[in-house]
């Protein structure tokens, strides 16, 4: 009882609404602030049922993969990729509109720690502090100078470096390059209670170490198939979808095939051959680019069919910038040679119809 209180009391402070059947949805997408009430749920869940004895003392695993809501940082981290090169930017806060101040940090360079102040006095008003930029923030590490110029290499000429060069630098960095996310601080900062978590990333591009994306899979087909492509239909055919269209010992299978080929990637390593192990081989298959490689069983087609996927219409537009040039000049041509064409045969006919006419009109004429 005490944990049911629990999850309905963080539940609520999701904010839903109801739509004109009397559902709960939460409009846009699922954000980190979703994920992390639902995580602070779980936690409590688990630890009123563990101390209850309801299920064992176990020591909770989970694996999250690259989505951006698992990626999030906290909006005043350091994470180089969202940092300007000029003072005084940064992220807003969503309620008071105030750019939120970066924490000061400790950054190790050959066994040496030192503290390094983020933020400064603004020049405009001293009453105020602002952060630092990159160009500042490297200048006083020692990578560049004040202007954010360092030396080429070849005499005393120096070269000024661009935003992505400065970040490409300071990514090294120890307190940059281990940034972390809201979900790694929130594992580490869990209170000990009846049991214990802990947290890990899937590689990218690897859907298949991640077994949900199979069930996803199923559920999406299963619904599809049973759709009448209506929002009404649609909504009664993903719950039972979701309910039915993988059971649990499927589930339990694809668990079993994810936990097989990560094993399969330990034993071989990051630079492995694919082909030690006969029962796995290269799968190219990525809305990106084609040299990303996942593992697959050998007994899955290479890809999905497109008669498997159903009759549906597509309309695409095509702009006439993304056309070859070459292709473009020469479809340009032939519609001008088959607009002659038709001229001169209009041409010719109207000739032939005003002879006719004459011939009708002074039959005297054209006798003599």
């Amino acid at each position: 009882a005490a944990a049911a209180d629990v999850v309905r009391e963080r539940r609520d402070t999701l904010l839903g609404k109801t739509d004109a059947d009397g559902d709960t949805f939460h409009p846009g997408y699922f954000a980190n602030d979703h994920l992390v009430a639902q995580l602070k749920n779980r936690f409590a869940l688990l630890d009123a049922m563990t101390r209850a004895g309801i299920i064992p003392k176990f020591r909770h695993a989970d694996c999250y993969d690259n989505a951006p809501s698992h990626k999030k940082r906290r909006d005043n981290a350091l994470h180089v990729a969202t940092m300007a090169m000029k003072d005084g930017c940064g992220k807003k806060d969503k309620v008071t509109g105030e750019v939120q101040l970066y924490q000061d940090t400790k950054w190790e360079r050959a066994g040496v720690t030192t503290n390094q102040e983020m933020t400064m006095v603004d020049p405009a008003d001293p009453s105020r502090r602002i952060n630092k930029g990159l160009q500042r923030i490297g200048a006083e590490r020692g990578h560049w100078d004040e202007h954010g110029r360092k030396p080429s290499g070849t005499g005393t000429s120096t070269v000024a470096l661009d935003l992505a060069a400065m970040r490409a630098v300071l990514q090294k960095d120890s307190d940059f390059k281990y940034c972390k996310t809201i979900l790694e601080e929130m594992y580490e900062n869990l209170a000990a209670g009846a049991c214990s978590f802990e947290m890990g990333y899937l590689a990218k591009f690897w859907c298949s170490l991640a077994w949900i994306e199979q069930y996803w899979q199923d559920t999406k087909a299963d619904a599809r198939e049973h759709c009448d492509f209506t929002m009404p239909g649609l909504k009664k055919a993903w719950p039972r979808a979701l309910r039915e269209a993988c059971p649990p010992d499927r589930i339990r299978n694809y668990m079993q095939r994810s936990l097989d080929h990560v094993h399969a990637l330990i034993e071989l390593g990051r630079d492995g051959n694919l082909a030690d192990i006969p029962s796995l081989r290269h799968k190219y298959k990525s809305h990106r680019r084609a040299e990303l490689i996942r593992l697959g069983l050998a007994s899955e087609p290479v890809v999905r069919q497109r008669g498997d996927w159903g009759p549906i219409k597509h309309a695409r537009l095509v702009r006439v910038g993304a056309v070859d040039p070459s292709l473009r000049d020469a479809a340009a041509a032939a519609a001008a040679q088959a607009a002659a064409a038709a001229a001169g045969a209009n041409l010719g006919g109207e000739a032939e119809a005003e002879a006719e006419a004459k011939e009708e009109v002074d039959p005297m004429a054209t006798e003599a």
